[in-house]
């Protein structure tokens, strides 16, 4: 038995190599689908742009009659800053002259701030009569 071939009937075994002629295709269609796809996807990228650009024309009715005026063109807080060193720095100016100035906070009330040197040398005065 040593030189025989078993057959069984009904089995088939794969070929052992692809087809080159087989790969090349797949290759082409699927070149020509993405292609194809992006052709597609660009259209409609033109499309939406087109009608966007269509519809934002013009102001509508509403701000036609009624104008807009500079605050309310505006986008919402927060905004972005332009300089951020020199908001910061506006910032700190802002707070050091309200730490180092009179004012009032409640006027009704007579509520009433005063410089932070003033309010620690006070602090001090009646720690030191206690």
């Amino acid at each position: 038995m040593a030189g025989t071939e078993l057959k069984s009937p009904g089995v088939a075994a794969e070929p052992d190599r692809l087809s080159a002629r087989l790969v090349v295709r797949f290759g082409v269609i699927l070149t020509v689908v993405s292609i194809a796809c992006l052709f597609i996807v660009y259209g409609f990228f033109r499309l939406f742009e087109s009608r966007t650009s269509r519809s934002e024309t013009g102001p509508t009715p509403v701000e036609a009659e009624r104008p807009l005026t500079a605050e309310q063109k505006l986008p919402p807080e927060p905004r972005l800053e332009i300089d951020p060193q020199a908001h910061l720095a506006r910032l700190h100016a802002e707070e050091d002259e309200v730490l180092r100035t009179y004012g009032w906070v409640d006027k009704p009330n007579g509520v009433v701030r005063i410089p932070i040197d003033r309010a620690m040398a006070l602090m001090v005065e009646r720690e030191g009569k206690k």
